[in-house]
């Protein structure tokens, strides 16, 4: 089911239609024009979703840099196992 926000009073409604099919696109609380919005959980899942991956690349990027420096080092990358 679409879930749709009022940007002025922060309401949110469910309709089984659409935007475009809905007699009504006004906010019955305030009045004023009805967006479509994801559903809560759908968009708490993708910024957790994105900072896991963030967070993955930060880690990636720590292990080429101590590979680099154990090299450099001269002591080898197996040294540090």
């Amino acid at each position: 089911m679409p879930q749709f926000k009022c940007r002025s009073c922060d309401a949110g409604f469910w309709s089984a239609a659409g935007l475009a099919d809905l007699n009504d696109k006004t906010c019955s609380a305030c009045g004023s024009l009805l967006e479509p919005a994801d559903a809560p959980t759908q968009q708490a899942f993708k910024d957790r979703l994105g900072h896991l991956i963030a967070r993955r690349e930060v880690v990636r990027a720590q292990v080429r840099v101590d590979h680099e420096r154990l090299a450099v080092d001269g002591r080898g990358v197996d040294a540090a196992v």
